[in-house]
């Protein structure tokens, strides 16, 4: 398991979105250096404050971010097996075939 893994998991056990875990992150990687005693300390400290930032979060915020991290794990199922078509790995040279109007046209009609 890798430091980021496991804040990761330990954001999503407390219902917190990873983004405000990752100032935690420096910690984190240093437990993972430290010997056993003080790691274990270490993501004590970490966990507790996790829990309290937790527990100051609205409610209401906890069941958005709750509901979009599943509604992001949906679509990832989804296009995980996606490949794109070959007109949209094309896409760049369908863009190159617009006229997009030039600057100086936008200078003239100004």
């Amino acid at each position: 398991m890798t430091p980021e893994l496991l804040l990761r998991t330990l954001c999503e056990q407390h219902a917190l979105p990873y983004a405000q875990g990752l100032r935690l992150l420096p910690l984190v990687r240093r437990a993972f250096e430290a010997p056993r005693d003080v790691r274990d300390r270490i993501l004590s400290l970490v966990d507790r404050n996790l829990r309290e930032q937790a527990e100051r979060m609205p409610e209401s915020e906890r069941l958005t971010q709750n509901l979009e991290d599943q509604i992001l794990l949906a679509v990832a199922r989804v296009l995980h097996d996606w490949s794109p078509s070959e007109p949209l790995l094309d896409i760049s040279r369908r863009l190159g075939d617009l006229e997009l109007p030039s600057d100086e046209a936008d200078g003239e009609a100004a």
